[in-house]
């Protein structure tokens, strides 16, 4: 093989007859011919090959990236050295760039185009075809962002977009570009001519060279959303394989800008107290609200509507007091007995406390629930006891009561009477008991018997003289009686003992 400075050269053994080796990869800069009737060296990335002392060419070298970063220019493997003959120099064809294979009778190996990644050429011979240089193998080129990387937002899908033209080979026409990351999740948005695949940290995408290069410098197209509150920098890696299997890849740093986190507020446990119908008396209940924040340990804690002073801050409402240290959160109510023993139902109110990171204030209810019982209800029954038989259904049937607002019911009963809602009407004595309904706030309630009676009523008899005279003897004679309300039978008498 050749033996110039980083130039990878094709040889012949003349001994053995063997057949020349292919040109390796070099250096940018070229290679040198063989000792003795060797093939010329194949040029290095981006250098020339030299010209040989025999009837085999070299082959180009494999193009070759000592970077990948930013816009470097890129060439591929250098031509490869040509036939040389001293009957005729002139074919002593020296390749440049590289790209393709040589030819017969040409003086220079096929250039490689610039950025491209085309191998190197190799040089020519004098039979046709048949002992040219071969070109070299392309690359796939990726190139990143600056050096800086990507910069997203905390907790915000934020563009990763490529600069420049990220993405080149020589020899491919489609390419298949792999973004990849430990966590978090990247986003496609669809493109044309961009097929969308893989997973949220192992995102693919297939197109055309072109295609490729124009989504990834689209704003919108990449999103990377970094895992929940995370600032810690991760890293970005780039992996780009063509349609030979050939595969080319980098790292970039994806820094994060940290936004404040609103600071979180548990809700407290609800303050409760039994109400009973008695007069009761409630002790004071204390607690802490428990905050926290990813930013600070440093939080201040409040009332909403309360009254600060002092490092605490106080609101009065219609069951208590609450009290609220706002360094720590700690709090205590203190109840209004007297409040809480008028209910005559369940009661409940809310205070809204608050915690704050400085920047934000986020709040939560402590809530108060009084669990009642119904307070009692009384009535009484009012009016007249002593009735006068008159035919007529009678009976007390007015009350005096407190409480409930149900409606009032009277039973009526006695000797052979009842127990009826309907009062009686023949002479006797009786009992009524009232009793009232309950209603959403206090229980019914029954009063005592409450005795009457219906007497007897005073009988008239009327209009048992006449005005006429009748004489002895005479027809009968019928006598006109207003009786009054009695059925019982009328006895007549008189002073005449012949009537």
């Amino acid at each position: 093989g050749g033996i110039g400075y980083n130039g990878g050269g094709g040889s012949y053994d003349f001994a053995s007859a063997t057949a020349f080796s292919g040109g390796n990869a070099g250096g940018a800069s070229a290679g040198s011919r063989s000792i003795s009737n060797g093939n010329g060296g194949g040029g290095g990335a981006g250098g020339a090959g030299v010209a040989g002392l025999s009837s085999k060419a070299g082959d180009g070298g494999p193009g070759v990236a000592s970077s990948i970063s930013g816009t470097q220019v890129f060439y591929g493997g250098g031509g490869g050295g040509s036939y040389y003959n001293s009957s005729s120099p002139s074919v002593q064809g020296l390749g440049v760039h590289g790209g393709g294979n040589g030819g017969y009778g040409a003086v220079f190996g096929t250039d490689g185009l610039a950025g491209r990644g085309g191998g190197g050429g190799g040089g020519p011979s004098t039979t046709a075809s048949i002992n040219n240089g071969l070109g070299g193998s392309g690359v796939v080129i990726v190139r990143y962002a600056t050096a800086g990387g990507f910069s997203v937002t905390e907790d915000v899908a934020s563009n990763l977009l490529f600069p420049g033209t990220p993405f080149a080979d020589g020899d491919s026409a489609t390419l298949t570009v792999t973004l990849t990351v430990s966590d978090g999740t990247i986003t496609g948005n669809s493109g044309a001519g961009v097929v969308i695949g893989g997973t949220a940290t192992a995102r693919t995408f297939t197109g055309t060279i072109a295609n490729l290069n124009t989504y990834f410098t689209t704003a919108g197209k990449i999103t990377y959303l970094g895992a929940a509150n995370n600032t810690a920098d991760r890293t970005l890696t780039t992996t780009v394989t063509d349609d030979g299997g050939g595969t080319a890849s980098t790292t970039s740093p994806i820094s994060f800008t940290a936004v404040n986190d609103a600071p979180t507020l548990v809700t407290p446990t609800s303050i409760s107290y039994q109400d009973t119908s008695a007069a009761d008396i409630f002790t004071t209940q204390s607690g802490s609200l428990v905050g926290a924040d990813l930013d600070t340990t440093t939080l201040a804690y409040g009332i909403s509507g309360g009254t600060t002073g002092s490092g605490i801050v106080t609101k009065v409402g219609t069951y208590g007091t609450l009290v609220l240290t706002t360094a720590t959160g700690s709090y205590t109510f203190t109840p209004n007995a007297t409040a809480i023993n008028a209910l005559s139902s369940e009661g409940s109110e809310a205070y809204t406390v608050t915690v704050s990171d400085g920047t934000e204030l986020v709040s939560a209810e402590l809530m108060v629930s009084i669990a009642g019982v119904k307070e009692d209800s009384t009535i009484t029954v009012t009016g007249l006891t002593s009735f006068t038989y008159s035919g007529a259904s009678q009976g007390p049937d007015t009350s005096d009561k407190t409480g409930s607002t149900g409606a009032v019911t009277y039973v009526y009963a006695g000797p052979g009477y009842g127990p009826t809602n309907t009062k009686p009407t023949v002479v006797g004595s009786y009992t009524v008991t009232a009793g009232l309904a309950s209603d959403a706030n206090f229980i019914g309630a029954t009063s005592a018997p409450t005795a009457f009676t219906i007497t007897k009523a005073t009988q008239t008899i009327t209009d048992l003289a006449g005005a006429d005279s009748k004489t002895y003897g005479a027809v009968d004679y019928t006598l006109s009686v207003n009786q009054g309300a009695s059925t019982s039978a009328l006895t007549f008498t008189s002073s005449d003992t012949t009537v």
